[in-house]
């Protein structure tokens, strides 16, 4: 389901519209809200709890819906990955990505830091993200050790995977998917700033 920025103002709108539907003509209130919802964009009353539960998790940022969109992902078992995170004060470029294990990531490619989202399909407490000055302040609770060696993609040893962070390690083929897409990423992210760079130039120049 799509992601729709939705604060506790919008959950009380959509109620108020569904009672003064049913003070006129009457229904289960489950019904009023779901059609309250549809006429808002929602798929149902419960795509938009879920749109609200989101924004309360992540923060409302601009990458809560990419890290509500991978959620979804990781909960019906696909393949996910972006790159996000250009548009800041700053370079900096974030890859958000599921695994074959049930996992949902948002790693920082300049700092190599990261950020377990849901693990073995299960939500994992986290510090809503903050978004201030055109900075994101993360609360990371991992970061890439390149002390693990990482010789060949078989067999799938503990020897032969990545390592994030202290308490987990996760297959080796995200490690090479790490350092392939990162570097991309980051040349997304510095191409960005200097293209922003040169037209905020030209605009002080006229």
């Amino acid at each position: 389901m799509k992601y729709i920025h939705t604060t506790g103002e919008t959950l009380e709108h959509l109620r108020a519209q569904a009672k003064k539907q049913q003070s006129k003509q009457g229904g289960q209130m489950s019904a009023l809200l779901g059609a309250a919802a549809k006429a808002a964009g929602y798929q149902n009353w419960s795509h938009a709890q879920a749109c609200h539960a989101a924004g309360e998790r992540y923060g409302r940022t601009p990458l809560t819906e990419e890290c509500y969109t991978l959620e979804e992902h990781v909960r019906r078992g696909e393949d996910y990955v972006t790159a996000t995170g250009f548009e800041t004060a700053e370079p900096s470029a974030f890859l958000l990505f599921s695994t074959d294990r049930g996992d949902g990531w948002l790693y920082d490619v300049f700092t190599r830091q990261a950020l377990c989202i849901v693990r073995h399909e299960r939500e994992c407490p986290i510090v809503p993200i903050r978004y201030e000055e055109k900075r994101f302040i993360i609360g990371w609770d991992g970061e890439i050790d390149q002390t693990t060696p990482i010789p060949s993609l078989m067999p799938a040893t503990e020897a032969a995977q990545a390592k994030l962070g202290s308490a987990y390690i996760f297959p080796e083929y995200v490690g090479f998917m790490l350092d392939d897409l990162g570097r991309q990423a980051e040349r997304q992210a510095r191409a960005f700033h200097e293209q922003a760079a040169a037209e905020s130039s030209a605009v002080q120049a006229v």
